[in-house]
């Protein structure tokens, strides 16, 4: 299995992705689920903090530049228009995320939302599955050197190449890819987490999952996510996962993101190094738990040892049973009974 893990590592925020060290760069996906309120959007900010996620990201939306002018007065427009932020309330979000060690992100979706992510301070740039495709959106916000964390759903491995080129013809060697299934909410058989393996093993960068799953599933999605390679994790999140449209349904609630937040951690510890040692919890046990060659029979003084009178008892500190031939042979220097452990000086 590739490791998306060992794959070359970006910074966001001051933040290390990818790389030895195992940090996963979990983002709360705020989105639109403030549905335009400034309070609720702060609200989705500070419980995202105190559920331990690195960054917050919000959606830079302008409904008449999102859809066609004959569009402008349907259900979507309509909805997506009542979502709307100002520049201030996004500065006062950015603030805010950064005041309680959050890095501030936004994705986008035409060049307002890039430039108004460099005024902001934005520590990277989020590329939704939608916009893959859209290659003068990838350049413009490759240009910008900040990092670009680029989403694949809806794709082939061809379109993820496609965006990937396009962001480096402009120099933009900061880039994370999200496996993502754009599907709401995506059952446990769509996850197809193997793909984070292909994408890391094709493409050379940190890889990681944006989630959709229901809530309920989501902290053993994110428990696999990162137990297969991710090094980026992304959630949407809430504080009424029962409303209606946006994509409140398949959100976390505040309590159900510290679940989510606190697998992806768990499991990330639980990886470990990777190296082969003894643990510290193990050497306490080791002495306890480990043998000692002893006689299966009572032995005689004089009694030349041959492998059949031999076995291995608890504790270790006597001869250690892989250095069983070397008293092979030996005579028993005093006598011995059965399960007694051997030392060098009984040879």
């Amino acid at each position: 299995m590739n490791d998306p893990a060992s794959t070359g590592a970006i910074e966001i925020g001051g933040r290390r992705i990818g790389g030895p060290d195992g940090h996963v760069f979990v983002i709360a996906e705020a989105g639109v689920n403030h549905e335009g309120d400034l309070g609720v959007a702060m609200e989705l900010l500070e419980s995202s903090a105190d559920a331990g996620a690195d960054a917050i990201k919000f959606q830079a939306i302008l409904a008449d530049t999102l859809f066609a002018p004959s569009e402008y007065g349907s259900e979507f427009h309509r909805l997506f228009k009542k979502a709307e932020l100002s520049e201030a309330d996004y500065q006062q979000l950015a603030d805010r995320a950064r005041s309680l060690g959050l890095v501030f992100m936004m994705s986008f979706n035409d060049r307002y939302g890039i430039d108004l992510g460099e005024r902001l301070g934005v520590g990277a740039h989020k590329l939704a599955s939608t916009l893959m495709s859209n290659t003068l959106l990838v350049r413009a916000a490759a240009r910008t050197g900040k990092p670009l964390v680029i989403s694949t759903g809806m794709s082939h491995l061809s379109d993820v190449e496609t965006a990937i080129n396009a962001a480096a013809v402009v120099g933009d060697n900061d880039l994370a890819l999200m496996h993502c299934v754009s599907n709401y909410p995506c059952e446990w058989g769509e996850l197809n987490l193997r793909v984070m393996d292909t994408l890391s093993g094709a493409f050379g960068v940190p890889v990681g999952f944006s989630d959709h799953s229901i809530a309920t599933e989501a902290p053993l999605v994110a428990a696999a996510a990162v137990a297969r390679g991710a090094t980026l994790l992304e959630r949407h999140v809430t504080l009424d996962k029962s409303r209606p449209s946006f994509d409140h349904r398949l959100s976390s609630e505040p309590e159900e993101f510290v679940e989510f937040v606190r697998a992806a951690r768990s499991v990330t510890t639980g990886l470990g190094s990777g190296r082969k040692a003894i643990s510290p919890g193990e050497n306490k046990n080791r002495k306890a738990f480990r043998t000692s060659l002893a006689p299966a029979k009572p032995i005689e003084v004089g009694e030349v040892i041959n492998e059949s009178m031999l076995t291995a008892v608890r504790p270790e500190g006597g001869v250690p049973p892989e250095l069983f031939v070397r008293i092979i042979g030996k005579p028993a220097r005093r006598a011995m009974a059965a399960g007694e452990p051997l030392t060098w000086d009984d040879l």
